[in-house]
């Protein structure tokens, strides 16, 4: 009795292990994916319609965020007019004020392009000096930075000139105080060298925080307009150019 054994192609639905798998491979393919879904026409159209509704709220979000910046720039300016129409009105509530500090402004200013420094000497020294601010000729009636004797910068205004001294009121202090100082003293700066600007002043300009106070002095009155005053500030403009 001899066994004969089958092969694989005799077998046919008897086959086992790895030669089953090689014969139904395809079939298991085919079926695994036929499992899964095709994406079908109705699908596609939803991810487009989808992709488009996004697109559009994003443009709608910049547009907004866009038309919000234009607000808050158009709000921030219209904030700065307020702020500027509402400063002119005060200033001028002051003309007489302002007719004083523009007189002392322009004084100050002559006086420096008087005592301007020569290029040529500038390029021999080695610290620049735009102004001679040691031979300055301080005016009557012209406000000043003073050191008083404890070594503090304090607001003052010259009342009284001689050939070599100035005669000084502090401003906010009792005439008691008041004394005459040389001209050439390092005690006497030009307004605003050391003494600071109060932001709570009505002007830009430099403006003395301490009202004016001084009771004896040979001050004279001026009878300068601010148009008048105006005209010189042009022309001053002019010769700085």
């Amino acid at each position: 009795f001899f066994f004969k054994q089958k092969t694989a192609y005799e077998m046919q639905r008897g086959l086992v292990g790895s030669e089953m798998c090689i014969r139904d491979s395809g079939h298991v393919i085919h079926l695994v994916t036929s499992t899964f879904p095709q994406e079908s026409q109705t699908s596609t159209e939803e991810a487009v319609a989808e992709r488009d509704l996004i697109e559009r709220q994003l443009v709608e979000i910049r547009n907004l965020y866009r038309s919000l910046q234009v607000n808050e720039y158009r709000n921030r300016r219209f904030l700065f007019q307020q702020n500027a129409q509402s400063r002119i009105t005060k200033t001028s509530f002051h003309k007489v004020k302002t007719v004083e500090m523009m007189n002392q402004n322009l004084g100050q200013i002559e006086e420096f392009l008087t005592h301007k420094v020569p290029l040529e000497e500038n390029k021999e020294e080695e610290k620049i000096r735009g102004f001679d601010t040691g031979i300055l000729n301080y005016r009557l009636g012209e406000w000043i930075d003073v050191q008083d004797s404890i070594q503090q910068w304090l607001e003052g205004q010259i009342t009284k000139v001689t050939n070599e001294k100035v005669f000084i009121h502090y401003n906010g202090w009792g005439s008691r105080w008041d004394e005459w100082i040389e001209k050439g003293s390092p005690r006497l700066a030009s307004f605003r060298t050391y003494t600071i600007q109060s932001p709570n002043t009505p002007f830009l300009s430099p403006y003395p925080h301490i009202e004016t106070d001084s009771e004896d002095n040979e001050i004279p009155s001026t009878n300068t307009t601010f148009e008048e005053l105006l005209v010189k500030y042009l022309l001053l403009q002019e010769q700085v150019r």
